[in-house]
């Protein structure tokens, strides 16, 4: 995996005054100097770490088929036909 400075959760376009930094670099809020873009660190955390929640999985429904909602924090699954817990990381995750 490439851990590049750009793509660090640290790496932010300015700096906290404001000023962007120089071209090439950005602003590492972790260590608090500027950064070559593709430089690589042990102290990268990356953007975004993409997780397979129940709400986000195809088989998801916001209403039960009798056409009540299910309980608050909930989803009605249309693949195991019951309420799931909407932030659960479930095996049977499909894509939309």
């Amino acid at each position: 995996m490439e851990n590049f400075c750009k793509d660090c959760k640290y790496g932010c376009e300015t700096k906290p005054t404001g000023i962007k930094p120089q071209t090439g670099t950005v602003w590492c809020s972790h260590r608090g100097m500027q950064m070559g873009l593709n430089r690589q660190m042990p102290c990268f955390v990356p953007l975004k770490i993409k997780k397979n929640h129940c709400f986000s999985c195809k088989h998801a429904k916001i209403t039960k088929p009798s056409g009540e909602s299910p309980s608050l924090g909930n989803i009605w699954c249309d693949k195991k036909r019951e309420e799931i817990n909407k932030q659960r990381m479930m095996d049977c995750f499909e894509q939309i």
